[in-house]
């Protein structure tokens, strides 16, 4: 019923799938790292503006968005994007 292929399928597939996690993890720790350093780099060059102010008047919230660092979260968007591709 179980040919020997395919009882030999599962275990090579996952001891190659275990050994791209592992591959992988390293990896995504240097972006993380490189993201962390470049958010701070960030975070100290601007005027450090609140991306949200609350506003709270009897129950009702006003969420007022700032438009500078909205523009600046899709620029580093943008440069995680091209990290990822180079």
């Amino acid at each position: 019923m179980f040919s020997i292929e395919a009882m030999l399928t599962v275990p090579l597939s996952l001891t190659v799938f275990i050994q791209g996690i592992l591959y992988l993890k390293p990896v995504q720790m240097r972006i993380e790292n490189q993201i962390c350093i470049i958010a701070e780099a960030r975070m100290t060059k601007e005027k450090n503006q609140n991306l949200y102010s609350f506003q709270v008047e009897n129950t009702i919230t006003k969420l007022e968005v700032n438009p500078q660092k909205i523009q600046e979260i899709i620029s580093f968007a943008h440069d995680i994007y091209t990290l990822s591709i180079d």
